[in-house]
């Protein structure tokens, strides 16, 4: 496929409202719609790959690169984040952090986000891989998608839109019935989301060739829907919330579809703008371990300003990962076949492997209480269901305590 400079802008937008979003800047609550928007051009960037190579089209070679695509940086940083996470994290927040190592390397971070939600989870902000969840969809989706799409351009090409358009329906259908009973699956399961990427599937498919000022004005009428959504949307907490997810991808698809040299507004076409796109997938995989651990260094919940600071930061670190781990591992042709997936089990085991320890030892809690102290001290230190008194006064021998009782838990 041709390059086009506005789909860079619009990742350029999408991964914007996610940092504003997670930082807690006032005035944009619909950030976090930007998850959204990547998955629509996700799924209009993969149906022109399939599409456009047609018979020469290969199921192992499009594994290969979305492999090449997304694992380095995604490595890189998971294990960037093991000697933060050890050194800082508490115990339990240790233990999920270890399940996360797992579940990405397993490409299923949603779906252990979506098991373990609930009363006893650990605040969303403080989890350093929470954000992978959306590559996880994207993975799960593209396990079955290319099957079908080839499967529909061979024996039913006159129906392809059609089953898309249905496939997508259905999709939305599920979650308006599903979103009372379970609003955490509709937004982890790929089954949720799939009309999402069947939106930028059916965008590719249905693009066509305009005059200058229908794209000009499709163009703003996409970016106002965005604008407005990052504007006014708040995290649905309903079905008719939920259901406002319509806007940035009708708008999203509007701009995919307008494909030309005609003019493009600035947001899309600057070179800052283009820059920030380009380190777009490095720096969202950047910017929420560096919100977790300044949350976990810091005594009291970051302001916004402060988030933005650090975000600011990441933008330099995103352009060298983009530099020197997305670019040349993507392109590299000695990552081909058996070798490339000899790199992927090599450097995904030892991830694993780690993760697992740190589940299996329910976070390593001896980094922090001293089982030997405890033991001179009378007390039985119990993962998550433990009671830490103050020091009983000298020559003491009754339960009586000097001062009070400090009790840490669940609710226990």
């Amino acid at each position: 496929m041709h390059y086009r400079s506005d789909i860079q802008g619009l990742r350029a937008i999408a991964v914007t409202g996610v940092i504003l979003f997670h930082a807690g800047i006032p005035g944009i609550p619909g950030g976090f719609l930007g998850v959204d928007i990547f998955f629509a051009i996700s799924g209009f960037l993969i149906t022109g790959m399939i599409t456009e190579r047609g018979t020469k089209f290969s199921l192992i070679e499009f594994y290969e690169r979305r492999a090449r695509r997304i694992l380095p940086a995604l490595y890189v940083v998971a294990a960037a984040c093991i000697p933060l996470a050890w050194y800082r994290l508490m115990p339990d927040a240790l233990e999920n952090f270890g399940q996360s190592l797992v579940a990405v390397v397993a490409m299923a971070n949603n779906l252990l986000l979506y098991l373990t939600a609930g009363y006893w989870d650990l605040a969303s902000d403080t989890k350093p891989l929470l954000h992978t969840w959306s590559l996880g969809v994207e993975e799960q989706f593209y396990v079955l998608f290319p099957l079908l799409l080839l499967t529909l351009s061979k024996y039913f090409r006159k129906h392809t839109h059609l089953t898309l358009a249905i496939l997508a329906a259905i999709s939305i259908a599920s979650c308006i019935r599903y979103f009372p009973k379970s609003s955490t699956g509709v937004f982890y399961l790929p089954q949720f989301r799939a009309w999402e990427l069947l939106a930028g599937a059916l965008a590719y498919l249905g693009r066509t060739k305009c005059s200058e000022k229908t794209i000009s004005r499709a163009r703003l009428v996409g970016l106002a829907s965005i604008a407005a959504s990052y504007a006014f949307i708040q995290p649905p907490d309903g079905v008719a919330a939920w259901s406002l997810t319509i806007i940035p991808i009708f708008g999203t698809c509007l701009l995919l579809t307008c494909d030309g040299k005609q003019w493009s507004p600035p947001v899309l076409s600057t070179r800052p703008v283009q820059i920030l796109g380009a380190i777009s997938y490095s720096l969202y995989l950047l910017h929420q371990p560096a919100f977790a651990f300044t949350r976990a260094w810091m005594t009291t919940d970051p302001s916004p300003l402060v988030l933005m600071l650090v975000a600011g930061a990441c933008i330099p670190v995103a352009f060298l990962m983009y530099r020197y781990v997305e670019t040349p591992l993507r392109s590299d042709p000695r990552l081909r076949g058996p070798r490339l997936w000899t790199v992927v089990v090599a450097t995904s085991l030892p991830l694993a492997a780690f993760g697992l320890f740190l589940h299996m030892s329910h976070g390593v809690p001896t980094r922090i209480y001293q089982a030997e102290q405890a033991a001179l001290d009378g007390q039985q230190i119990e993962y998550n269901m433990s009671v830490y008194s103050l020091p009983r006064s000298p020559g003491s021998t009754s339960q009586q305590l000097d001062g009070g009782v400090l009790v840490i838990g669940n609710s226990y």
